[in-house]
């Protein structure tokens, strides 16, 4: 009694996700059950998942590694492919290897900055695969067409303000000025 839990948002990507509220009114939880808290503003705590932690990066990671996989596929038939597809398996596998010396503590580059490599990485990824795969990339059920929704949550899902202002500074071409 005292937990609601109202219809789910219909997200662009994750739609099986169930992501939504949890409503409590009056719920006591006994302190064994408790993994942490109660906590006001418990994701800028800095202890578990939060906003810039490196677990995040590690999705973008995989999916961009998804992504790549795809066009590194469609580069035989296609020799046009092969020059991006190495292109961004090299960067790929630059920031996979800073991923893994950033989570084991060997690198001076900050958990900001792995996520907003991941976050450029992913995105470009994912659209680059939608354009390998051309039209039918754009059917529904495709692989790239979801992975392009699913970039889109790097965009937003538990992004520090500096990596999103990164990010918008990428898409707004101002890296390039």
């Amino acid at each position: 009694p005292g937990v609601h839990v109202p219809q789910p948002a219909n997200l662009i990507g994750l739609n099986a996700s169930q992501t939504g509220p949890v409503e409590c009114e009056q719920v006591e939880v006994d302190a064994r059950y408790l993994l942490a808290g109660p906590q006001h503003d418990v994701m800028k705590s800095g202890s578990g998942a939060n906003t810039g932690g490196l677990q995040t990066s590690t999705l973008a990671v995989g999916l961009a590694d998804a992504a790549i996989g795809f066009i590194e596929g469609e580069s035989d038939p296609r020799r046009e492919l092969v020059g991006p597809a190495a292109t961004m398996r090299d960067e790929w596998q630059s920031l996979y290897d800073e991923l893994l010396a950033a989570a084991e503590g060997r690198t001076a580059c900050s958990a900001s900055e792995v996520r907003r490599r991941a976050n450029s990485l992913v995105l470009r990824a994912a659209q680059a695969a939608l354009a390998a795969a051309k039209g039918a990339g754009y059917i529904v059920g495709h692989p790239a067409g979801r992975w392009c929704r699913e970039a889109l949550f790097f965009l937003v899902w538990s992004c520090p303000q500096p990596v999103m202002e990164a990010n918008l500074c990428e898409l707004a071409g101002m890296n390039d000025l």
